[in-house]
């Protein structure tokens, strides 16, 4: 289902164990506080470069995100725990993505996590922990030592005085913002104070609706020749698991200029979807935006 880990991150998402090495021994108050924060890296093998990384939390919870689909317009992510294990050397982390706390799993063959400076890792899985078999391991750059994303003040100031701008970049973090909220929180967020915003600015006027399955968004243009967007967040099953869940976003934006939100994005049935193919459908009228 999760078939765009490309660079052999798969295995890691199932919950194996993970070797930290560091230049120097940390204790393990410090590779925790250096892994809080967010770790991104762009999947370049892609047609649109995207960013897939993990979201490190003090209290041992992680949440991993990446791109979804063919055209990399729909945001996947779960929800897991970590441990450290400070006494084999390279030390140890255990990763474990569902409903089961993480935990070291001798059997599992390790994947080095190495914490070159403060804002550069490097992970890869070996059967043997030997960095002479890497050839290029996958880089990760903290991009945020806050797990929590915000659109700056400065971007949201340029894009309401370019108008055109605003409705994107609002959506896209709302999205965002409601995807990983929900995953961290285990529900969906009920008001749009709880993703930082009000419902109204001099360009738009901003709707969010929930229950118990799906959290809908839309934002509604209030002049005549700007877009309007829709966009949903849903938890989804991983097909042939049932503690896996994971939650997906997408964010659909009116072809044409109009005071009209596109109708509601549909989420389609992760049995009967295809792997690599996006599992929310935009309505007609509207097409999706890179998140």
């Amino acid at each position: 289902m999760l078939k765009r880990m490309s660079f052999g991150i798969a295995v890691v998402i199932l919950g194996s164990i993970v070797a930290v090495r560091s230049q120097s021994t940390p204790s393990q108050p410090s590779v925790n506080q250096q892994l809080v924060g967010r770790w991104e890296k762009p999947l370049t093998d892609t047609p649109t470069p995207a960013p897939s990384g993990f979201r490190f939390f003090s209290d041992g919870k992680v949440i991993f995100s990446l791109p979804y689909g063919y055209d990399l317009t729909t945001r996947t992510a779960l929800v897991g725990t970590y441990a450290i294990d400070p006494k084999p050397k390279p030390m140890q982390i255990a990763l474990q993505f569902g409903d089961q706390p993480a935990k070291p799993n001798p059997s599992t063959p390790p994947t080095v996590f190495e914490l070159k400076n403060d804002r550069t890792l490097l992970l890869q899985q070996s059967k043997s922990w030997n960095p002479g078999q890497f050839e290029q391991p996958p880089e990760f750059t903290k991009v945020s030592d806050s797990t929590v994303s915000t659109p700056e003040a400065s971007q949201l100031s340029q894009a309401q005085q370019s108008k055109t701008g605003e409705g994107g970049l609002m959506m896209r973090h709302l999205a965002l913002s409601a995807l990983y909220y929900s995953v961290e929180m285990k529900r969906f967020p009920k008001t749009l104070t709880e993703l930082g915003i009000s419902d109204t600015t001099q360009n738009y006027r901003y709707q969010l609706q929930a229950n118990s399955k799906q959290l809908t968004l839309v934002a509604r243009s209030t002049k005549d020749n700007l877009k309007s967007y829709s966009a949903i967040v849903a938890q989804v099953t991983n097909p042939g698991t049932k503690d896996l869940r994971f939650h997906v976003t997408r964010v659909c934006e009116s072809v044409r200029p109009s005071r009209i939100a596109p109708s509601t994005p549909r989420l389609l049935d992760p049995n009967r979807t295809p792997l690599g193919t996006s599992l929310i459908q935009c309505g007609s009228g509207s097409a999706a935006i890179d998140l």
